[in-house]
């Protein structure tokens, strides 16, 4: 995935079903004109993004939820070259914080 540059990982729990997360990053990165990869990935979906970044987005897993919630848990896992991974951190997050405020 890289070719010798700092690699980092960040996690976003997200109050969406794995399907509005997937539809959600998709759009954003359509918007950014990554030409991202969609793959099925078990129950959920990775994407390529990017040279050096992948996306996963599955549900959150039962071991990690430790209070009951009223709405969907879905885990969000970006990895790659650090400055790519922040940069869609922040835009992740902030269309996220958009669609649900």
């Amino acid at each position: 995935m890289s070719d010798g540059g700092a690699e980092t990982a960040r996690e976003l729990d997200m109050g969406f079903t794995v399907e509005e997360v997937a539809q959600g990053v998709e759009r954003l990165l359509a918007e950014l004109a990554l030409g991202a990869r969609k793959l099925p990935v078990g129950g959920g979906w990775r994407f390529d993004a990017a040279p050096r970044v992948t996306i996963e987005i599955d549900r959150m897993p039962e071991s990690r939820i430790r209070h009951p919630t009223l709405f969907p848990r879905t885990l969000l896992t970006l990895r790659g070259e650090t400055p790519v991974v922040e940069a869609l951190y922040r835009k992740i997050l902030l269309a996220f914080l958009r669609v649900g405020g």
